[in-house]
């Protein structure tokens, strides 16, 4: 294996085999069965499992057997053993075997239905098999994970460093094996960011304790009133005098909440000009009277 001592092999293979026996991330869960990194493995039996196993050769040669067709494996030949599907693994006798192997179980009650779509392409017939399997991501990655755990220090220091690699490699294996069979996912363009919006949004959050109507953002802006109303209508569905509102009843909520303040000092530091008026704004908008819902908030922030 290229960057490895033979007798590195093992000790990789008990690393995997100690702290990667589950990965969990946003494209589903899978259970490790076992990692292997065999130099010279011998003829195994005729045999199934219930799970997957992906193996790559890195040197020597031999044969794989799929129910009654044969298959020469060479070095960067990689091929996936499917559940239930019997299958043989034979070196040739005049040299040595050397296979890295992933046994693995999807979680099916835990995989996004493009994940679990992937996967179901590694079960449709045919041998999932490729010779030319040594520049693919997947070899990379596999090489990668193997010189980590052999390592030994640096993922010590940051035993996520495996998962992670890990992780990455299973799922790097439907493209491998049925890579022109995946259905690529439409990228979704991200919705673009109205500039003059955010710039009016940063603008009234930081001067909720001044004079805020229309005339003064736009004014800020260099645009033109019209212009700044039909933004927050069309964005928002709310007028900017509406959306002044919400922003001074919520950054009067959060300081309420604090419980520092007198209540006449939030009213007038967010240009509310009297406490009746901040009361009767307050709790049409909140529901609450600002002193209620001063009591109500102290709880979440006593000892």
């Amino acid at each position: 294996m290229e960057g490895l001592e033979v007798s590195q092999w093992k000790d990789a293979a008990s690393a995997l085999n100690a702290y990667v026996q589950r990965l969990n991330g946003p494209q589903g869960k899978f259970e490790i069965k076992y990692w292997g990194a065999s130099p010279g493995l011998l003829a195994n039996q005729y045999h199934k499992h219930s799970f997957y196993e992906v193996c790559l050769c890195t040197r020597g040669s031999g044969t794989y057997r799929e129910r009654e067709e044969w298959h020469r494996i060479m070095p960067g030949t990689a091929f996936c053993s499917r559940p239930e599907i019997y299958h043989q693994i034979v070196p040739d006798s005049d040299t040595e075997l050397y296979l890295l192997f992933v046994a693995f179980q999807p979680d099916p009650d835990a995989q996004p239905q493009e994940t679990a779509a992937a996967f179901g392409l590694l079960r449709e017939p045919g041998p999932a098999l490729i010779r030319h399997a040594s520049g693919a991501s997947a070899a990379h990655l596999w090489l990668a994970l193997l010189q980590q755990a052999a390592s030994g220090t640096a993922w010590e220091r940051s035993p996520g460093l495996l998962q992670s690699t890990a992780y990455s490699l299973l799922l790097s294996f439907p493209a491998l094996f049925a890579g022109e069979r995946l259905q690529p996912t439409a990228a979704v363009p991200a919705e673009p960011r109205n500039a003059i919006l955010e710039q009016a949004k940063l603008y009234i959050r930081d001067n909720l304790s001044e004079l805020l109507f229309i005339g003064h953002v736009a004014d800020y802006l260099h645009v033109s009133e019209r212009h700044l109303s039909r933004i927050f209508r069309r964005e928002l569905q709310i007028s900017i005098g509406e959306y002044i509102r919400r922003e001074r009843i919520r950054r009067a909520a959060q300081l309420l909440a604090e419980g520092t303040l007198p209540i006449k000092e939030i009213a007038e530091g967010l240009g509310f000009g009297t406490v009746h008026y901040f009361s009767r704004v307050f709790r049409r908008e909140a529901g609450w009277s600002p002193a209620a819902y001063r009591r109500a908030s102290a709880p979440l922030h006593s000892d």
